[in-house]
């Protein structure tokens, strides 16, 4: 928690020579591997822990993570599938299978998972990529999108993603209403978007590469901006 990984991992190590069946101290371990970059051995821990304990959503859920950063699509998206089927009520587990379909291009069961995430409980982000999903596959859905930002309940970051796809914000005005970093990164990602739904391809190009140059590489932001990148060069 304090972020002293090489010490947790230490610890999580002696708990796993202790007790080698505790699949709990793998998946932590991993997440401690995650946290310093060290994908290969983070993935390796949740494979571990996936082994121990088949039946535990979270674990298949961080690694269909690792896989999804990796562009391992199909196989974050079968780790998705198996998380749904231990906890189905998890709306994490539905918004992500959604990003991983909506980056693999996989527009139309994108816009289904992410329906389910919205109904069990996910919030803005998920309103905004499954708008986006929807109207990739040339549906008209700005009137759900208004219907979904009157029921969030702030109007915090990113509810200014909403007004720009609902044209009552322009690109430079919802840029001015990220606070954070993270906000500006993410911001750049919709902007990609909002050009790329119009036609402007150099315009979509340079806001996802800045989204990419500026987000973490776990980021849903910057993961859809580098698939969506693929798929403008292939």
């Amino acid at each position: 928690a304090k972020g002293d990984h090489d010490r947790a991992i230490a610890d999580y190590t002696k708990v796993i020579a202790l007790a080698p069946n505790f699949a709990n101290a793998y998946n932590n371990r991993g997440t401690s591997y995650r946290a310093k970059g060290d994908d290969a051995r983070a993935i390796a821990d949740y494979t571990k822990a996936i082994e121990l304990d088949p039946k535990s959503d979270e674990v298949y859920r961080h690694r269909a993570h690792m896989f999804l950063m990796e562009g391992e699509l199909d196989k974050a998206i079968a780790d998705y599938d198996k998380a749904i089927e231990n906890d189905p009520k998890d709306a994490n587990h539905a918004g992500e299978r959604g990003l991983a379909r909506f980056s693999k291009g996989d527009f139309k069961n994108a816009a289904a998972d992410l329906l389910t995430a919205i109904q069990l409980g996910d919030g803005a982000y998920s309103v905004l990529l499954r708008f986006l999903a929807r109207t990739r596959i040339g549906e008209a859905a700005e009137a759900e999108l208004e219907s979904n930002a009157a029921r969030l309940k702030t109007k915090d970051w990113p509810f200014a993603v909403t007004e720009l796809y609902l044209g009552k914000r322009s690109p430079a005005a919802m840029l001015d209403a990220a606070a954070t970093p993270d906000d500006r990164c993410e911001a750049q990602f919709y902007i990609g978007q909002w050009h790329l739904l119009k036609g402007n391809q150099p315009e979509a190009e340079a806001g996802l590469k800045a989204a990419v140059a500026t987000c973490d590489k776990d980021f849903p932001a910057s993961i859809a901006a580098i698939a969506e990148l693929k798929r403008l060069k292939p």
